[in-house]
């Protein structure tokens, strides 16, 4: 995992004695339905009962969301990426019902590290890609807490959550807890926005990117002779390139003075 992510996760695990942490784990289970009086962390022999009655959850309104979006897609692929998430998420859901939760939850893990790898910007169907592989990770580190993994690995799940899709992470994980993250490590603030870096648009015109894009209009004449023309500063203006039109006619012109075949 990146090295910033991790550093970022460890930094959680040392606010205020671990507290944050508790109470990102705590929003995370709440939010999924999961039923518990402590964080998992702190009682690693008696992790909490996964559900809530009575009451749905925002992992149970995902699903349904999820389900809606299957029928409405217009490719298989986008089908097959919504469907393996709607499994994952049902599959922590119900993990707790089965003499085989450890098998459950590692199928879900698998799943769900699948559809984090979505690429980062795009869509799928009417889903943001951020979005998906924002929920993936907070199904990764709530499934690693149920199977009482170290708090480091859940850590960096929920802060590669934050960096996948920081308002979708809110919704989970509350606003307070995301955004004093975020306020200590701005460069996991998500741009859903735009598929393009920061800097896009703002390069400025130097020597180097000179040397790497010339104005010049380059061609190949048929004598195989490079022919080139720059925009010279000229009294009254620069010299013109040519246009199609001129340069075919200076290639016809060239295949005129070739030496002939019958010769």
């Amino acid at each position: 995992m990146d090295p910033f992510l991790v550093g970022a996760a460890a930094w959680l695990l040392q606010q205020a004695a671990g507290k944050v942490f508790d109470l990102a784990v705590n929003s995370l289970f709440g939010s999924m339905g999961f039923a518990h009086s402590t964080p998992p962390p702190n009682a690693p022999s008696a992790p909490p009962p996964l559900t809530r009655g009575g009451v749905q959850s925002l992992l149970d309104q995902y699903v349904q969301r999820l389900e809606k979006g299957i029928k409405q897609v217009a490719t298989k692929l986008d089908e097959d990426r919504l469907a393996l998430l709607k499994g994952a998420l049902s599959q922590l859901k119900n993990a707790h019902r089965t003499v085989i939760k450890s098998t459950f939850l590692a199928q879900a893990l698998n799943a769900f590290n699948t559809t984090a790898h979505l690429p980062e910007h795009g869509m799928t169907g009417k889903w943001h890609n951020a979005e998906l592989r924002c929920v993936a990770f907070l199904g990764m580190a709530a499934a690693h807490a149920e199977l009482n993994d170290p708090s480091q690995l859940i850590a960096e799940n929920l802060i590669a959550a934050i960096q996948a899709d920081s308002s979708t992470a809110e919704q989970w994980l509350g606003t307070m807890v995301v955004q004093a993250i975020l306020q200590a490590h701005p460069f996991l603030q998500s741009q859903r926005g735009s598929p393009f870096p920061l800097s896009w648009g703002q390069l400025k015109f130097d020597s180097s990117v000179k040397q790497v894009f010339p104005t010049v209009d380059e061609d190949i004449d048929w004598g195989g002779r490079m022919a080139q023309t720059y925009e010279r500063p000229m009294r009254n203006g620069p010299v013109p390139i040519p246009s199609s039109a001129d340069k075919r006619e200076r290639i016809e012109d060239s295949l005129d003075t070739l030496p002939s075949s019958t010769g």
